[in-house]
């Protein structure tokens, strides 16, 4: 029997629905085949509980590693000069913006997997570092099932084309994209 995971705050807040948490990928992937992807991997991350912590203190959703945001943690990213924390983007901050939001843990998610904390520039639309960041996307067996799943959600856009590039440099609500 699977063992009852771990939250933070305590309990386990409710889990999301795919239908939940593909409408808030697409807020910040407006690609609907990215968000479907980025969708299942929220669910094989964290099971669609928005609080939820993993065994190495990954939190939320997408179970944002705390190198990204915990100054205490030995591979804090803000401890190299060349890197930005989540802190830093202003995606998090000390004034209780929580990872357990699951609309701050999909930036936190976007930022990780283009590794926009890298100052040198941002990786293009539709090229994430997926697979490396977010180990369920390989080690869960249900990842194919749940991507499955948020697939089935994609409608076919206004305009009548199902093309994922003409999303590609939509501006969002945090700021232009970059050009591919």
């Amino acid at each position: 029997m699977p063992s009852e995971p771990k939250c933070f705050g305590g309990a386990c807040l409710p889990p999301l629905s795919m239908e939940e948490i593909y409408a808030i990928a697409l807020e910040i992937w407006p690609d609907p085949t990215l968000a479907a992807e980025m969708a299942a991997t929220a669910k094989a991350e964290s099971d669609g509980i928005p609080n939820r912590l993993g065994d190495a203190g990954e939190y939320g959703l997408w179970q944002i590693h705390p190198m990204h945001f915990d100054p205490n943690d030995p591979g804090f990213v803000g401890n190299d000069p060349h890197l930005n924390s989540l802190n830093k983007q202003g995606i998090i901050d000390d004034e209780g913006q929580s990872l357990s939001d699951p609309r701050i843990n999909a930036r936190a998610a976007d930022s990780v997997a283009r590794r926009l904390d890298w100052y040198t520039g941002h990786r293009a639309e539709g090229d994430l570092d997926m697979d490396t960041v977010f180990y369920a996307r390989r080690d869960n067996p249900d990842f194919g099932i749940f991507l499955e799943q948020a697939k089935a959600l994609i409608k076919v856009p206004r305009g009548g084309t199902d093309d994922p590039k003409q999303y590609y440099n939509q501006p969002s609500q945090y700021g232009e994209r970059p050009q591919t």
